[in-house]
């Protein structure tokens, strides 16, 4: 059972108002007991010093705490010389853990970047990797090595990690609890019918002549959407570029 174990999630986005898969199940590991670390990217806007670590609680879910960090050697190494930078990983994860106070249970990772390879943790924590994004090079495959089990939202994804010894297992994306619940009454005849979006509006993968044309053809419905509209507003990254703006006005 998954309770009063201590997880350190491996997030390539850093925490903030839009939540994908990672920073739900933090939430929801947090919330059956658990005592959760969100392990966000390195800082590169050099908004901390060289090495900073800072671990901070999130004040709307105990038990749950963000870990923030700036490397104290060029992130820039990673490109050119991948086994040093590693290398200097290695020492940079244990002073990570110092500093969370905790030696995690699990290592949960949604890296497929390959920034925090499974070798630079415990060998006796269990090492679950869950790749929720298509594994589009050769980095995304190397960072399932060393995993205890994959589990993955597409089975084609799952197809990509058969060379990896750690068994696989299909798990859908989830569904928060208040979509469970009873629906409201239904709308009053003659009102608008009312159209909620919640996601990031500067994803430049949204099939937007679609959705505008939905909009267009559909005057009896209100279209109401929650999301970020430029790229510094969203800690999941986005395009902002002119069609993006163009989209969104």
């Amino acid at each position: 059972m998954l309770e009063r174990k201590t997880i350190l999630i491996l997030s390539p986005q850093d925490w903030g108002r839009m939540m994908l898969s990672k920073h739900h199940y933090a939430l929801s590991l947090a919330a059956r007991g658990n005592r959760v670390f969100f392990l966000a990217p390195p800082d590169q806007k050099q908004e901390m010093a060289p090495g900073t670590i800072r671990v901070e609680e999130v004040a709307a879910c105990p038990r749950l705490s963000v870990v923030r960090h700036r490397l104290p050697f060029p992130y820039d190494i990673r490109f050119h010389a991948r086994p040093v930078f590693h290398a200097l990983m290695y020492f940079h994860v244990r002073r990570i853990i110092k500093a969370i106070g905790a030696r995690p249970d699990i290592i949960w990772s949604f890296d497929l970047g390959g920034l925090y390879p499974f070798s630079l943790f415990d060998r006796k924590a269990l090492k679950i990797f869950h790749p929720v994004d298509e594994p589009l090079n050769e980095d995304a495959i190397r960072a399932g090595r060393g995993a205890d089990v994959i589990f993955s939202v597409t089975r084609e994804i799952l197809e990509k990690y058969r060379g990896n010894d750690a068994p696989g297992h299909f798990v859908h994306h989830g569904v928060d609890d208040v979509f469970l619940q009873e629906p409201g009454p239904p709308p009053v005849a003659g009102s608008l019918l009312r159209f909620g979006f919640s996601g990031n509006l500067v994803r430049n993968d949204i099939d937007r002549d679609t959705l505008l044309n939905i909009v267009k053809q559909s005057p009896h419905v209100q279209f109401d959407c929650w999301g970020a509209t430029s790229q510094g507003a969203s800690n999941i990254g986005g395009t902002e570029d002119r069609a993006t703006y163009e989209f969104i006005t």
